[in-house]
């Protein structure tokens, strides 16, 4: 027959191990750490079209896909694809408003300083054009806007700040895409 101090030495292992393993099993199957923690687990690739502009500027709403895609190349998990029926999620958008106005004029009716405004409506919808769970974007079609001023007499571009403000906007966008915590 073991010793009493024995059978309990073993007794006690077992017991921890048993635990250690039911903890690991069963604690941490749902947490998720890294980049990915932060997106929508269920979506792996995502479609861009081109984004809608109801501006009369040219090429505005091309230049802001193209800036929402390397944001979410860069920031992102997801994948981007060309084709809406092989993505997971699909992300479009509508510039509503982009305007041009001045803020401060010279004595000789010169603008001394231009104001721009860009508001985008987003929406996140699956292939099928359900429209995602609020967990991944909330409102059906969320507004994010951005301005900024633009000083002629500093040597300031209308070119220079719409990227500006357009890049702006790319990083709000994909910052919606985030999961809640």
């Amino acid at each position: 027959m073991p010793p009493r101090n024995c059978v309990h030495t073993t007794l006690f292992r077992t017991l921890a191990a048993a635990t250690l393993l039911a903890a690991v099993a069963t604690g941490c199957s749902r947490y998720r750490f890294g980049v990915r923690a932060a997106y929508h687990r269920d979506i792996v690739t995502i479609y861009v079209p081109i984004f809608r502009s109801e501006s009369y500027r040219r090429n505005v709403g091309e230049q802001l896909t193209e800036a929402v895609i390397k944001q979410i190349t860069s920031r992102t998990p997801y994948q981007i694809v060309a084709h809406a029926d092989e993505a997971d999620a699909v992300l479009t958008g509508r510039i509503i408003v982009d305007g041009k106005r001045t803020l401060v004029e010279s004595p000789t009716d010169e603008p001394r300083v231009v104001g721009y405004d860009m508001q985008v409506a987003v929406q996140l919808t699956d292939r099928y054009q359900n429209e995602l769970a609020s967990s991944v974007m909330a409102p059906s079609a969320i507004v994010t806007e951005a301005t900024s001023s633009m000083i002629p007499e500093a040597g300031d571009s209308t070119q220079i700040t719409r990227e500006a403000i357009i890049n702006d906007l790319a990083k709000q966008i994909v910052d919606l895409l985030e999961s809640p915590w």
